[in-house]
C-alpha cells in the first residue's frame, strides 16, 4: 500500500540529517540549511506557526514541503486537488491523520527491547503490533467507505480505491488467521537435516497439520513412520535444548512477520506526513479567513514569463497583525525586471516578501494570499535582503551582502526568480548602482526574473524606457502619509525620508 498525496509516483523523502525523533518510528523534518536565509527574509516563521496549530510535526513537514517548491505544473495541480477536496470535506484528511497518528502510536508503545530478543520475543511483540494495526486497518477500511464517493482528486481517489480493494474482508480474515496461526495454538512443526557431529541445520518452519478427518485418513493410508520421545521433567539440558531448536524456528516466523509489520508501519508514517501538510493547509486557511482576507487557487503554467497578481497581500503580516492588510496589482506577464521605488515605509519590503511567499505557497500545491495569481513556474526562488553589519566585525557589510549575492548567483539557473530588498544600498549610490547593474544584466541574460526594491534613483533610471521593465513606485499622498499601495509610475529622485524626520521629531 502507499499514500502517494503528495506525490502521484513516490513518498516524501526527508534528509537524514534533517530529521529528529518524534516517536519511534516517525521522523520530524526541519527545514535544509540553505533555504533558512530565503525562510528568515520572507518570514516564514509565521506561516509554519499558523499551519502547525500548536503540532510540531504537522509545522515541520509544512515547512520541509514549502521549503522544496514543485516546478511541474501537473504536480502542483495533483496537490491542488487534493487541497480542494479538503477544504471541501475537511473531516476526511483529519481523520486519515488521526488515524495514522494513533496507528503509530500504538505501535510505539508496544515494549521492545533495546537489548537482543529472542525469536519468540519478536515474535510475541510483532503478533500484538499487527493485532493493533489490523484494528487501524479495518477503521481505514471504513472510512474509505464513506468517503470515497465524495472524493475527486487523483490522490484521494485512487488512495480510497486502493484501501477498498486491498483491505477488503476477505484479506483482514486471512491476515487474521495467519495471525492466529502464527500463535501455535497446537505447538510448533519444524524440519531440519543432520549436521556435523549430529547438530541440527537447515530449520523449516512448516504449516501445522490439519486435525480434519480428511487429513487424518489421509495421514493413515500413508502408513508413515513417525517417532517421538519425552524429555524427564529434570531433564534441564534437554528443555535447553529443545528451547534452542523451537527459537530457531519461531526466529525464521517473527522476521517474516516483523517484515510486515514494518510495512503496515512505513504506510501510515507516509499517511501521517502527507496528511501532515494538508491538515497545514486547512489551518492556514482558516486563521486567513477568520481575518476577512480571501485566498484564491493559483494558475501555475510551463516555465515561461507569466506573473499576474491581484489584492497580492502578505499572510505573514495578516498573521501576525490578526488585521485586513493592504493588498497590491501586479501585471509583470512578458516581463523580467520589476524595480520597486517610492516612500520611505510605503509598503515596498512588505509587498516583495508577498510576491516571494505567493510564489512559494504557489509551487508547493497551497493557494495563494490573493483574490488571483497565474505564473510560470521558476527553478528557483531566492532572496537578497539588507541585513545587519556582521556582529563579529569579520566582515563589513558590503562585503557581506556582495559574498551573499555570489554565492546566489552560483546556484541561480534559468528560469529563476531572484528578489532583491535595497541591495547594496551599503556603499554609496553610483558604486552600488553600477554593481547592481552589471547583476542584472548578467542575469538577465540567464533568463533570471528579478524584482528589485531600491532608492537608489541612478539604478533606476537607467531602466527607464526599457520595454521588458516594470516600475512600481508605492504611493505617498500630498499631506505625506502612505496608503501601502504600489502603482504603476516612474521612480523619483526622493524617498521622502523628512516625512520621517517630521514623524518622528514631531516638526512641521
Amino acid at each position: 500500500m502507499r499514500s502517494r498525496l503528495l506525490f502521484s509516483d513516490r513518498d516524501l523523502v526527508v534528509p537524514a540529517t534533517h530529521r529528529s525523533r518524534v516517536t519511534r518510528g516517525t521522523t520530524h523534518p526541519t527545514p535544509s540549511g540553505p533555504k533558512n536565509a530565503t525562510a528568515a527574509d520572507l518570514g516564514l516563521d509565521l506561516l509554519w506557526d499558523a499551519m502547525g496549530g500548536g503540532d510540531e510535526f504537522v509545522r515541520a513537514v509544512s515547512a520541509a514541503v514549502t521549503n522544496e517548491p514543485l516546478a511541474d505544473p501537473d504536480a502542483i495541480r495533483y496537490r491542488q486537488e487534493v487541497l480542494e477536496d479538503g477544504l471541501r470535506d475537511p473531516d476526511a484528511l483529519r481523520r486519515l491523520h488521526q488515524l495514522a497518528v494513533d496507528a503509530i502510536e500504538a505501535e510505539a508503545g508496544v515494549y521492545h527491547s533495546a537489548f537482543r530478543e529472542t525469536g519468540e520475543s519478536l515474535l510475541r511483540r510483532s503478533l500484538k503490533v499487527l493485532a493493533l494495526f489490523m484494528d487501524a486497518l479495518r477503521a481505514l477500511h471504513a472510512l474509505a467507505e464513506e468517503k470515497a464517493e465524495h472524493a475527486t482528486s487523483r490522490a484521494l481517489t485512487r488512495f480510497y480505491e486502493q484501501i477498498l480493494a486491498e483491505l477488503d474482508d476477505a484479506y483482514l480474515a486471512e491476515l487474521e488467521q495467519h495471525a492466529q496461526t502464527l500463535r501455535f495454538p497446537r505447538g510448533l512443526v519444524l524440519s531440519a537435516h543432520l549436521g556435523a557431529g549430529n547438530a541440527g541445520t537447515d530449520y523449516v518452519l512448516r504449516s501445522p497439520l490439519s486435525r480434519n478427518r480428511g487429513n487424518w485418513w489421509r495421514r493413515r493410508a500413508l502408513k508413515a513412520p513417525t517417532y517421538d520421545f519425552t524429555i524427564a521433567e529434570r531433564d534441564q539440558a534437554g528443555f535447553e535444548a529443545l528451547a534452542v531448536m523451537r527459537d530457531r524456528g519461531v526466529t525464521l516466523a517473527a522476521r517474516a512477520l516483523g517484515e510486515s509489520v514494518d510495512h503496515i508501519l512505513q504506510f501510515f508514517i507516509a499517511l501521517r506526513t502527507d496528511t501532515a501538510f494538508y491538515l497545514g493547509a486547512l489551518n492556514l486557511h482558516a486563521g486567513l479567513t477568520a481575518i476577512g482576507h480571501e485566498v484564491c487557487r493559483p494558475v501555475v503554467e510551463e516555465p515561461g514569463r507569466e506573473l499576474r497578481a491581484e489584492a497580492l497581500y502578505d499572510p505573514c503580516l495578516a498573521l501576525r497583525t490578526k488585521h485586513l492588510v493592504v493588498g497590491n496589482d501586479l501585471h509583470a506577464t512578458n516581463l523580467d525586471l520589476v524595480v520597486v521605488t517610492g516612500a520611505n515605509q510605503g509598503g515596498k519590503s512588505t509587498f516583495l516578501r508577498s510576491l516571494g511567499v505567493a510564489f512559494l505557497m504557489a509551487q508547493s500545491g497551497l493557494f495563494v494570499a490573493a483574490s488571483h495569481f497565474s505564473t510560470s513556474t521558476v527553478t528557483g526562488l531566492f532572496t537578497h535582503f539588507t541585513r545587519e553589519e556582521d556582529p563579529g566585525m569579520t566582515a563589513g557589510k558590503f562585503d557581506e551582502e556582495l559574498a551573499r549575492m555570489s554565492r546566489i548567483t552560483d546556484r541561480l539557473r534559468p528560469g529563476g526568480l531572484l528578489l532583491c530588498n535595497e541591495s547594496f544600498a551599503a556603499t554609496n549610490e553610483r558604486e552600488g548602482a553600477e554593481i547592481a547593474a552589471g547583476i542584472i544584466e548578467a542575469l538577465r541574460e540567464q533568463s533570471v526574473r528579478i524584482v528589485f526594491v531600491t532608492h537608489m534613483f541612478d539604478l533606476a533610471r537607467r531602466y527607464t524606457g526599457d520595454d521588458h521593465t516594470l516600475f512600481l513606485r508605492a504611493e505617498r499622498r500630498s499631506d505625506g502619509q502612505r496608503s501601502y499601495r504600489l502603482r504603476v509610475a516612474p521612480p523619483e529622485a526622493t524617498s521622502f525620508g523628512a516625512d520621517l524626520y517630521q514623524h518622528i521629531f514631531h516638526t512641521t
